[in-house]
C-alpha cells in the first residue's frame, strides 16, 4: 500500500466512516431529486434529444416520494421562468408530459 495504511487501517477506516456517515447519508429521493434538476439545466436544443431527456425526468419523478414530487413542481415552476430561452422550452415540455400522466391527478 503507497499511503503508508495498512489494509486493516483502511478496513477499519471505512467501518468507521459508515458508522458515523447514517447522520451524513443523503436520502436516495434527494439525490434523484438533484440528478434530475441537474439534468433539465443541461436539457438539448434538439427536440428528439429533448424528448428523451423529457421522458426520463417524468419516469424518475414518478416514482419519487411526495415530498419530492413537491420540491421538483416547485423547481419546475421557478425553471419555466429562466432567463434562458431553452430552460422555459424544456420546462413547458416537461410540464406538458407530467400533465398527460394519470400519477399527477
Amino acid at each position: 500500500n503507497t499511503s503508508g495504511m495498512s489494509q486493516a487501517q483502511a478496513e477499519q477506516g471505512e467501518a468507521a466512516a459508515a458508522e458515523a456517515g447514517s447522520a451524513e447519508e443523503v436520502p436516495l429521493a434527494t439525490s434523484l431529486l438533484a440528478l434530475i434538476e441537474h439534468l433539465c439545466h443541461r436539457a438539448p436544443e434538439k427536440a428528439e434529444t429533448r424528448v428523451s431527456v423529457v421522458e426520463a425526468v417524468e419516469l424518475i419523478v414518478r416514482r419519487l416520494p411526495d415530498l419530492e414530487r413537491r420540491r421538483f413542481a416547485a423547481f419546475a415552476s421557478r425553471f419555466s421562468r429562466s432567463a434562458k430561452v431553452t430552460h422555459r422550452i424544456f420546462a413547458v415540455d416537461l410540464i406538458a408530459e407530467i400533465l398527460k400522466t394519470d400519477w399527477v391527478w
